[in-house]
């Protein structure tokens, strides 16, 4: 086992060798925080669109936080244990969160900026801008609204502002391609410590690789249930 020096002498050379990728990560990630702060674009739509007339779900059957814990910790913590009691190398824990993080930074700024240019609105979309299904009387639409003639509706119609800004976020998926980003990573890492295509055969193996991404896949597609995803935003 090394010493307490020798940690700390070796901790101190992977801050300096890895500063540059460490601080990109850092920039990439205050650039998404600038980003995510700008309004979306608001395109047009049509109050006739059915794929846009969905209640929304007050409550997500995977919330934000559960994504994150799925996505991010839940691999970092199996990348953290393979490296420390298998592979006893920190230099493979640096390396795999470093490699996990980068990920993820790099599918937030690229996923919310897509989102912000795109605006295309969610398909719980009218139920955020004029609340057309009323709550009260167990989902009862209100009467049917109608188009201008020969045009599209806007925003302005919207009367429902609180959950307006998000509605027009609907491209591409951020949960599925958050949860792709850092369990797809966890995936490849798997294949490469476990030598996935050693050309021995083993199924455990490639049941062990492909159980993240079946996870991915089941994160994505509850975004489709809960009618927060158009199925070309997850897919």
């Amino acid at each position: 086992m090394p010493s307490l020096f020798q940690l700390k002498k070796r901790t101190k050379a992977l801050v300096r060798s890895y500063f540059k990728d460490w601080l990109l990560v850092t920039v990439v990630l205050i650039a998404f925080s600038i980003i995510d702060q700008q309004e979306p674009f608001h395109r047009q739509f049509s109050v006739n669109d059915m794929t846009i007339q969905h209640p929304f779900a007050k409550k997500e059957t995977i919330p934000i936080w559960l994504c994150l814990v799925l996505a991010f910790i839940l691999p970092g913590v199996i990348i953290g244990a393979i490296a420390i009691f298998h592979r006893k190398s920190y230099t493979d824990l640096h390396n795999g969160l470093l490699g996990l993080v980068l990920a993820q930074a790099l599918v937030l700024i690229v996923t919310d900026s897509i989102k912000i240019t795109v605006g295309r609105p969610r398909p719980d979309f009218l139920d955020r801008c004029l609340e057309i299904y009323d709550n009260a009387a167990a989902g009862t639409p209100v009467p049917q609204l109608d188009d201008p003639i020969n045009m599209l509706t806007n925003s302005t119609i919207c009367t429902r502002t609180t959950l307006l800004r998000d509605g027009f976020k609907s491209f591409p998926s951020g949960h599925s391609s958050f949860s792709f980003g850092g369990l797809g990573f966890l995936s490849m890492y798997l294949a490469g410590k476990l030598h996935l295509f050693d050309e021995r055969g083993h199924i455990y193996k490639s049941i062990l690789v492909l159980a993240p991404l079946i996870l991915a896949a089941l994160i994505a597609t509850s975004r489709v249930a809960d009618y927060r995803h158009h199925w070309q935003d997850v897919t």
